[in-house]
């Protein structure tokens, strides 16, 4: 599954008639769907694609100095419930934040009218939406609107039950301590001495600057830190307690499925010839060495 923006107007609108047309439940009234189709002109569009079908889309649209909707969302029903929707709004709110806004707001039926506009309820709160408030007669009083909205930020990535990717931000008194092990010194840089503060604010200077860093939360504990770079280098560290609990291979993972998101075609490791242990991980992963300590993974 590929995540694209799309930029010509003429492409936007004949992805969204072609996915609302096939979503009647939801869309079925055509006046308002040839708004939305009308709408999309100018707008940041979103859409994804299964090969080269588009099977879902978002497009958004300005309504404060500080604040952008969700105009609109459609998924393919056959695509229902395999993470398209979420992974549009994610890269949606990440373009709304380098456009400057603060805010992201959407409206949908309020919950307890209908079962599918229950479930819309329910995934748009599972996102990190906040009721704001209820509009009883803006669309019909069979239809009360109710918008949400979220504060624009970086975003977490939730991985599995356990663990959840949290965007980089200050936090040296446990950062630290992860890289005063020796032997996770030597695995990162192959150096025979412990990070210094100096040299640990300096490594994540770099990597929020030149990409997406996370910090590595595992049942609500940091314990290492993944990042990937927009050169498509991924690294990772966990702290020596916690390895061998497949921590390292579920965030390579994700951050495989991340570079997807942003239309990379291949990742790529540096990986010390010493370190047995990470070539063996990301190998399993299908990583294949190419020369100079470097790993390479084709993203289909």
């Amino acid at each position: 599954m590929l995540i694209k923006q799309i930029d010509s107007d003429a492409e936007k609108g004949n992805i969204t008639r072609t996915i609302l047309e096939a979503l009647p439940d939801w869309f079925g009234i055509p006046q308002a769907r040839e708004e939305y189709i009308a709408g999309s002109r100018g707008k940041p569009f979103f859409c994804a694609f299964d090969a080269e079908r588009p099977v879902g889309f978002l497009y958004l649209k300005e309504t404060g100095r500080y604040t952008v909707e969700v105009a609109v969302m459609g998924v393919a029903r056959e695509c229902h419930r395999q993470g398209i929707g979420r992974s549009l709004l994610e890269q949606a709110r990440e373009k709304a934040g380098q456009m400057g806004y603060s805010f992201i707001q959407v409206k949908t039926v309020q919950m307890g009218r209908y079962d599918i506009y229950d479930d819309t309820n329910r995934f748009y709160l599972s996102l990190g939406f906040r009721e704001l408030e209820v509009f009883p007669a803006l669309w019909d009083e069979a239809n009360p609107c109710q918008v949400y909205i979220m504060s624009i930020g970086k975003c977490q990535r939730r991985v599995d039950d356990d663990i959840l990717l949290e965007p980089y931000y200050p936090n040296e008194s446990v950062a630290l301590e992860w890289y005063q092990d020796k032997e996770v010194c030597r695995q990162v840089d192959n150096i025979d001495h412990v990070y210094s503060l100096d040299r640990l604010r300096a490594m994540y200077d770099f990597l929020s600057a030149h990409g997406q860093c996370f910090y590595i939360q595992y049942q609500g504990k940091l314990v290492g830190d993944v990042s990937l770079r927009d050169n498509s280098e991924i690294a990772i560290v966990v702290c020596r307690e916690y390895q061998n609990r497949h921590i390292g291979r579920k965030c390579v993972l994700n951050m495989i499925e991340l570079a997807k998101e942003k239309g990379m075609r291949q990742v790529k490791a540096n990986i010390y010839a010493f370190n047995k242990q990470s070539q063996r991980m990301f190998q399993s992963i299908g990583f294949r060495p190419t020369e100079n300590e470097w790993y390479i993974y084709e993203i289909e």
